[in-house]
């Protein structure tokens, strides 16, 4: 009885440790597709030479932008992975995601669809499923900013903290993942990186974007006026137009 008990134990013990090593091989998954999304948009990430008589990639400074067939082939590659590897992949998160509601209902299909894609959802609490999608958007959008911005490092500082804030304000709110430490270590590390972008800043020259400057600031002063506006005026009319004491009144017959 001793033997079988400890057969049977070991039993549980290999199926529950190749179970959770699957989870974290899955789990990889995300990290992966946010380090292919890192690398695709190296070629179209260039400079300007400081003779203003072209451009070169910041990977590779020998090849020139637009100017040698090595670069149209770089090209060509970025767009090639872009197609065949993060599009897709971005396309099955999303079908994922949006399917994640219709499959619970019954229990066969809800366990199929958990098990195909426990790595998108096994590190979320149940009702923030959808913030392994939000998460490759982050990493998509982290790594497309400095190639629409291009050699406009300011443009690309304040971008990147509005993004990095925007997603931590969101992600305070919504406290996604499973452990409480992990949500608030989520929290710091964006902050962290907020606080490493105003120290680049403050060692970066603008002299070439003093313009840039000063329209971005007077679009955040015209933001920060129009939204203090906005609240003011939705306090007066609240306290103007008081609303019922009882948002819901429940009455019920007395009986005799």
């Amino acid at each position: 009885k001793h033997s079988k008990s400890t057969a049977k134990a070991q039993q549980k013990h290999s199926k529950s440790t190749k179970h959770n090593f699957r989870a974290r091989r899955s789990g990889r998954s995300i990290d992966r597709s946010e380090a292919v999304d890192a690398t695709h948009p190296t070629p179209f990430i260039c400079y300007k030479h400081p003779s203003n008589l072209g451009y070169s990639m910041v990977g590779d400074p020998a090849v020139l932008c637009t100017q040698t067939g090595t670069h149209g082939g770089l090209v060509a590659v970025s767009l090639s992975a872009v197609g065949i590897v993060v599009l897709p992949y971005l396309a099955l998160i999303c079908y994922a995601t949006i399917c994640y509601r219709s499959t619970m209902g019954s229990s066969l299909t809800s366990y199929r669809h958990l098990r195909r894609f426990r790595f998108l959802f096994f590190r979320y609490h149940p009702d923030a499923y959808w913030y392994g999608l939000v998460t490759l958007l982050r990493g998509t959008f982290i790594c497309l900013l400095p190639v629409v911005a291009r050699d406009i490092p300011s443009l690309q500082i304040l971008g990147m903290a509005t993004l990095l804030l925007c997603f931590c304000v969101f992600q305070l709110n919504a406290k996604p993942w499973r452990s409480y430490i992990a949500n608030y270590t989520d929290a710091g590390s964006n902050i962290l990186m907020i606080l490493l972008l105003i120290c680049v800043g403050m060692s970066t020259d603008f002299t070439d974007s003093d313009y840039l400057l000063g329209t971005m600031a007077a679009v955040i002063f015209v933001l920060v006026f129009v939204g203090t506006m906005v609240l003011l005026s939705h306090t007066v009319y609240k306290h103007i137009v008081p609303a019922p004491y009882f948002a819901r009144f429940i009455c019920h017959h007395k009986a005799d």
